[in-house]
């Protein structure tokens, strides 16, 4: 009863210790992109616009959109 008891303490604390973290800015996202497809290959690609296109995406979103062999809604050349 006491090792559940200490258990929900320590569920409650660390659900109340989250740190809340702003979206990436349009620069950052871009960032962001060129390091997740540096070992890609693909040409004229203009990372601005991606950047702008993805607006609102985190940087989890961005590496599960463009972090694997698939890229939605993206097409690269």
């Amino acid at each position: 009863m006491v090792l559940y008891f200490l258990n929900a303490i320590s569920i409650t604390f660390v659900s109340l210790s989250r740190v809340l973290v702003g979206l990436p800015s349009a620069e950052n996202r871009e960032m962001i992109l060129k390091t997740l497809l540096a070992k890609e290959k693909h040409e004229n690609l203009d990372f601005r616009e991606m950047a702008t296109m993805t607006e609102g995406y985190t940087g989890s979103d961005l590496k599960v959109s463009f972090g694997s062999d698939y890229c939605f809604g993206f097409p690269f050349g």
